[in-house]
């Protein structure tokens, strides 16, 4: 974390975190539980957008002069900030709550709606902010850590799912912030 901070060899501390992610998936044996499949794929995806952003642009030799989809199409920084924005999303998932009235089915329906705006890349930056805030009070709602016994096992366990959370959430900010990229719906309207 203190290599991506001070903007370090931040492709290294990707690869690192990344290997965790994997190793986590290995050493506790959870390849059926669908949740923490999810979770670690959004985590994947914020790293995944992490070092999309690390990928230096290119700057055109006449300032203001567009370049064109072509090239945009040839820089890994375009697929990265795809797959990186398909799997985000998927943090929203496990925080499904099925039969639990009609406020958790309409929640559900937008939430889904959200998900798959940022997936697609339509209106991307709206429905990003919109899914990062809904997802934080999901988060406050669903992981109150701090109201269980200090040390035992179930506010270990909430924590874990919090910070999980949390770090999705940061996965979402950096849509925002970098945009949905060449492969989106919003990007095909300015050429069009």
């Amino acid at each position: 974390c203190v290599m991506i901070l001070s903007r370090q060899k931040v492709q290294w501390a990707c690869g690192l975190l990344s290997a965790i992610i994997a190793l986590q998936v290995f050493m506790y044996n959870l390849f059926t539980e669908f949740d923490y499949i999810f979770r670690q794929l959004a985590l994947a995806g914020s790293i995944i957008l992490l070092l999309a952003e690390c990928f230096a642009e290119d700057k055109p030799l006449l300032a203001g002069v567009p370049t064109s989809e072509e090239e945009d199409m040839k820089k890994p920084k375009t697929y990265l900030q795809l797959v990186g924005r398909i799997t985000v999303p998927l943090m929203f998932l496990p925080l499904v709550q099925f039969g639990k009235g009609y406020f958790h089915v309409l929640q559900n329906l937008v939430g889904f709606a959200l998900m798959v705006l940022v997936m697609i890349g339509y209106k991307t930056k709206h429905a990003a902010v919109i899914l990062c805030l809904q997802l934080f009070v999901l988060n406050m709602y669903l992981h109150p850590w701090w109201m269980h016994r200090w040390g035992s096992a179930m506010q270990d366990y909430l924590k874990y799912d919090f910070f999980q959370t949390l770090s999705v959430i940061g996965g979402v900010l950096m849509v925002v912030v970098m945009g949905p990229g060449t492969l989106s719906l919003d990007e095909r309207k300015k050429y069009e």
